[in-house]
């Protein structure tokens, strides 16, 4: 690979800046922000973010039925078969998985689990992204008796206590601590552990009926401790999702927080790899800061990345995850005025693509790039379905983590660098800027941004792009998805991307946390050389995206996250636009049915070879 004269870059960058070509004297006033950006610059930049989210191992607990450990394997080229892909020979490495069930780790569960007349993951709205989070302690309580339950009272009890009634369309955490257990119990003796704390179909009826929350979620594997998982069965059969696996809850306020939550768009997903972060007002003292967390470039780890077949990628050492404490600084004691002054009535649009067996992948990885299955009961050696279980569950394997919408670690082309299980929880809600260049790519279809394009945005919208920003380049390339074979749109040259001064000029004049772009690939020069200065010097990248044309071009927030796999080198990422009420795309929360959601018009089947489908 040739070396990349990135100060020849920098040096044009400062040059276009330098010549006066678009001067922005005029600009250095500070307005007040537009649309959804005043509520990220008045509260969100301040506050804490608290990952709620177990890293998934190879040996993470799972059901007593359920097979494990999974397998973290390395993703192999095809033009050298059984060769993985690394960074000494390639420049970059990429994973493969083989995950035996969907319920795996900190998930959200949709009501398909159980029902398959109800959505599967990939069907739950977007309007899921960010809202109010509660959360309910009964500690004391799980100190005396290990199987407590969840009651009414409880409920009532915490909004005595809080002088509130919990928020419609709230999610409501139950802290029992049982996670603390998850990293020191033998994960086999923690599957089958028996009591455990879960929640009474009394409570869980009374949050939904009578405080009409969104969702649910707990620590433990499972809702409740009944013989036929009474209170699980009632919330999954009737449309109702829930939140399994969670943890660091004895770190989030009981009240005044926002809970951020994705998971990966797999059609006909009857279980979501999720990513949970609680973000907590400024004067709360637990969690990280965007202020004062490396995030581009990110910091180099003090080991790098080793290949173990049995663990998969890890490091002999690394940078401490530990949520910090600090002291609390001035600001708002609660996010939830916020989320009903701008949250609430936003629009929501989701820039993701379904993930099925088809997804297109770069040419060099393996296809199918997935494996969609039925996941069996390792007692019976049967699939499980809903006939006969009452539930069913998926089972993948994954060719490549370079598959569908995602971002992109550093530690893709550099091992120093963070996996996407080290990324920090403040990546969870940034700012978003769209630069649209469809005018430019409908002239040349290898069309690169240029410094240019992003001063003629800034001209135009009269600001500077903000510090931390998100800045996704507008093409219309994904519109080819799922209409162009997947092969031949993988293969197509060329194709729209960013040159290498504009994404040196975005992080090194307006110092954004990463841009993202529709195609699969990053620029179109020979060495990938935007990809690799990017990625090679600690930098992330979205790749994928879609939607975007429905997406005001300033004022929107997007709202992001990706399972959190150890040593993860691609995120099957999923990102979501929080836009103004007045935006004509998107849905709002008013007029989307949520919990319970709606039926339905065919109850999902087995394909082989294609996953659950409705037909």
């Amino acid at each position: 690979m040739r070396p990349l004269q990135a100060g020849v870059a920098v040096a044009a960058v400062q040059s276009v800046v330098a010549s006066g070509v678009l001067s922005f004297a005029a600009h250095q006033r500070e307005c007040g922000r537009r649309g959804l950006w005043s509520a990220y610059d008045e509260d969100l930049v301040d506050a804490t973010y608290i990952d709620l989210t177990h890293t998934i191992t190879p040996d993470t607990p799972v059901w007593i039925g359920d097979e494990s450990p999974q397998a973290f394997l390395r993703a192999t080229n095809v033009s050298a078969p059984g060769v993985p892909f690394s960074w000494a020979t390639d420049g970059f490495a990429a994973n493969a998985y083989e995950l035996h069930t969907d319920q795996l780790g900190t998930q959200l569960d949709p009501p398909a689990h159980w029902n398959p007349e109800y959505p599967a993951i990939d069907e739950l709205p977007p309007t899921f992204a960010l809202r109010p989070l509660v959360v309910i302690d009964v500690t004391d309580k799980v100190k005396k008796d290990p199987g407590y339950q969840l009651q009414v009272a409880d409920v009532r009890a915490w909004e005595r206590t809080h002088s509130t009634r919990i928020p419609q369309g709230a999610v409501v955490f139950v802290r029992s601590d049982w996670s603390k257990q998850w990293d020191t119990t033998d994960p086999a003796e923690l599957s089958e552990q028996f009591p455990f704390p879960g929640q009474s179909l009394a409570a869980v009826q009374f949050l939904h009926l009578n405080r009409s929350i969104l969702f649910h979620g707990h620590e433990p594997l499972d809702a409740d401790t009944t013989p036929d998982l009474e209170t699980e069965a009632w919330l999954l059969r009737n449309g109702y999702t829930q939140a399994e696996g969670l943890t660091n809850l004895d770190l989030v306020a009981p009240v005044g927080c926002l809970v951020s939550m994705s998971f990966p768009k797999l059609r006909g997903g009857l279980g979501g790899y999720a990513r949970f972060v609680a973000i907590c007002p400024s004067s709360w003292t637990h969690g990280f800061r965007i202020g004062s967390t490396p995030e581009a470039p990110m910091l180099k780890q003090p080991a790098p990345l080793v290949y173990d077949p049995v663990q998969g990628y890890r490091r002999a050492q690394s940078l401490s995850s530990a949520v910090p404490v600090a002291a609390p600084t001035k600001g708002s004691d609660s996010l939830w005025p916020t989320y009903e002054k701008s949250i609430r009535r936003a629009k929501y649009i989701d820039l993701t693509h379904t993930l099925t067996t088809d997804t297109p992948v770069w040419a060099g990885f393996t296809t199918p790039p997935a494996q969609f299955r039925q996941a069996v009961d390792k007692r019976t050696g049967v699939a499980y379905s809903w006939e006969v279980d009452g539930s069913a569950c998926m089972a993948y394997r994954f060719e490549t983590d370079q598959f569908g919408t995602q971002l992109d670690p550093p530690a893709h082309w550099n091992p120093d660098f963070a996996a996407i299980d080290e990324l920090p929880p403040t990546f969870a809600v940034r700012p978003l800027v769209v630069l649209d260049v469809t005018k430019k790519v409908c002239k040349d279809a290898g069309y690169q941004l240029q410094v240019a394009d992003i001063l003629e945005w800034e001209e135009a919208h009269a600001t500077r792009i903000p510090p931390g920003a998100v800045v996704f380049v507008r093409s219309d390339w994904s519109k080819q998805w799922g209409v162009v074979n997947a092969t031949v749109l993988a293969a197509s040259f060329p194709f729209p991307g960013q040159s290498l001064e504009a994404v040196q000029f975005l992080h090194l004049n307006r110092s954004i946390l990463f841009h993202g772009h529709e195609p699969l690939d990053t620029d179109t020069t020979p060495t990938l050389e935007s990809e690799a200065w990017l990625l090679q010097n600690g930098y992330t990248q979205a790749e994928g995206v879609a939607n975007m044309d429905g997406v005001p071009a300033s004022g929107c927030l997007v709202q992001m996250g990706f399972p959190k796999l150890r040593g993860g080198l691609g995120g099957y990422a999923r990102y979501i636009a929080i836009c103004p009420p007045s935006t004509e795309a998107g849905v709002s929360i008013a007029e989307t049915p949520e919990a319970p959601l709606p039926k339905q018009s065919k109850p999902l089947k087995f394909v082989p070879g294609q996953g659950y489908l409705r037909v």
